[in-house]
């Protein structure tokens, strides 16, 4: 019974933020809502900036690049507002 409602009311918006919140960085994602979260990325990014932003994402996913595990920012994970 949870799945189709959820399907219903949850949004890419949703998954964006969830997967955005530095307290959920490297959790397992569904290739459904990898490629949701992607699609959301690219409608609202301009196409000149479209692959920067996707590699930014899966920087901050990887905590690779400017978001090594090692980057100050990731004390803040339990502060999204300070990160």
């Amino acid at each position: 019974m949870f799945p189709p409602r959820m399907a219903k009311q949850v949004i890419p918006m949703h998954w964006v933020a969830y997967y955005l919140n530095p307290a959920h960085v490297g959790l397992e994602i569904s290739i459904e809502c990898q490629k949701q979260v992607l699609d959301f990325i690219c409608e609202y990014v301009p196409a000149n900036w479209e692959a920067v932003a996707l590699q930014l994402y899966f920087s901050y996913y990887h905590k690779e690049d400017k978001f090594a595990s090692t980057n100050y920012c990731w004390q803040y994970t339990n502060k999204p507002n300070l990160f």
